[in-house]
């Protein structure tokens, strides 16, 4: 773990695939600079009076991002927890869930000003600064452990060099799926003290990629809500819901295969009488989308996945986590295959239906729904563990790191 190598993410992404990803990348960190000079004066404000408020009470767990609120509401009768929060979203998700934020809005653009930097030396002495000032604050606040939903990115690797420096481990929750037929090394993992993985599928697969240590890697289960909805009621035609991917973003010819198969599976539906809904993932372009297929109706960016899958009835997508939730939320669930895109068969490994991406299949698929409803298929328990209480989980990993 070096300091330079803090910054190093866009590069390694590009080198391991994704060509057009280190510029798009580049480009959303200078927007966000930008955004975050114009409200400056009133962000350091309130981050100052936060800190101040935040000391007066018992610190036990730093949280980063509001992805595992739901973890986080699980554990918070145990544990005195705070949510380092990088824009107004984020804020806005820890309030309404009462967990005390603290801002990383300035951290985050001094790390992205420090990736503008030209020369050597004067980026290290800005990344310099930032670690020091992060390990300043978590020696105030003194955790047990700063929670991480990735050890990849700027800020969560900044934090993870602060708190090796303070003596404080940290914890990468596995935040999406991993690819058993996929080459590429996964990024994650290599820069925290100990991860927790969904199931004991996830942990065999990061042992065999030698990205970490058996006893550093720990079975936490699936870290989000997962709450089946009721049955639809009436009889209205069934609807699909098509789960997006920001692939053009990063390749374009895994664009191009997704886009060629929206199509196709859009000529489907209309000739079935189904009705669609195209639920955009939040690196996807809705413009475009829009341009390219005049009509489709998207969901509306407020809508979250559990509202999604509360109604509609099934899902395709290519690996998206969003379709595995929708199995386990009892939805019947369909994986898109590509004979040329190299991924797991989720039917094989006990995730839910696949088929490929051939138009008849397709048909063949939606008609059997149409007659039958083709039952959701029970993800399997050794793919994604559903712990019965998922904050006794994770305490339980908690106890028994060493002190």
């Amino acid at each position: 773990m070096e300091l330079l190598d803090i910054l190093t993410y866009p590069e390694q992404r590009s080198a391991r695939g994704d060509p057009q990803f280190e510029q798009s990348y580049t480009r959303n960190l200078k927007r966000y600079v930008k955004r975050y000079r114009r409200f400056k004066l009133p962000i350091d404000t309130l981050s100052r009076l936060l800190t101040v408020f935040s000391d007066r009470r018992k610190v036990d767990l730093v949280f980063v991002g509001t992805d595992y609120l739901h973890l986080m509401r699980q554990v918070s009768g145990r544990h005195g927890i705070r949510c380092l929060v990088q824009n107004e979203r984020e804020l806005r998700q820890a309030l309404r869930h009462r967990v005390f934020p603290l801002l990383a809005w300035r951290w985050r653009a001094d790390l992205n000003r420090a990736h503008e930097e030209d020369q050597t030396a004067e980026r290290a002495e800005r990344l310099r600064g930032v670690v020091t000032d992060i390990e300043t604050v978590l020696k105030d606040l003194s955790p047990r452990a700063v929670v991480l939903s990735n050890d990849s990115l700027f800020l969560e690797r900044a934090l993870a060099f602060a708190a090796r420096a303070a003596g404080i481990p940290t914890l990468t929750i596995q935040h999406g799926l991993l690819m058993q037929s996929v080459r590429a090394q996964a990024l994650d993992g290599a820069w925290s003290d100990h991860l927790l993985v969904w199931s004991e599928f996830f942990r065999e697969l990061y042992l065999a990629k030698g990205i970490i240590s058996e006893s550093r890697i720990h079975v936490l289960g699936y870290p989000f809500a997962v709450e089946v909805p009721a049955g639809r009621t009436g009889t209205g035609p069934t609807v699909v819901c098509i789960l997006g991917q920001p692939w053009e973003k990063y390749d374009r010819a895994s664009g191009e295969i997704k886009m060629e198969t929206i199509s196709n599976l859009l000529g489907v539906c209309r000739k079935l009488d189904l009705e669609v809904v195209y639920r955009p993932h939040p690196g996807e372009d809705r413009g475009s989308l829009a341009d390219f297929f005049p009509g489709l109706e998207m969901t509306a960016g407020s809508e979250t996945l559990n509202e999604t899958i509360d109604r509609c009835e099934v899902f395709f997508s290519w690996t998206s986590t969003a379709l595995i939730q929708a199995a386990m939320m009892g939805r019947t669930a369909v994986q898109i295959r590509s004979a040329d895109l190299t991924r797991d068969d989720f039917s094989e490994i006990g995730a839910c239906y696949s088929i490929t991406d051939d138009p008849s299949a397709m048909e063949l698929f939606l008609e059997e729904v149409k007659r039958s409803g083709k039952p959701p298929r029970a993800v399997s328990e050794e793919y994604i563990h559903h712990p019965p209480d998922l904050g006794e989980a994770f305490c339980s990993i908690m106890d028994s790191l060493p002190d």
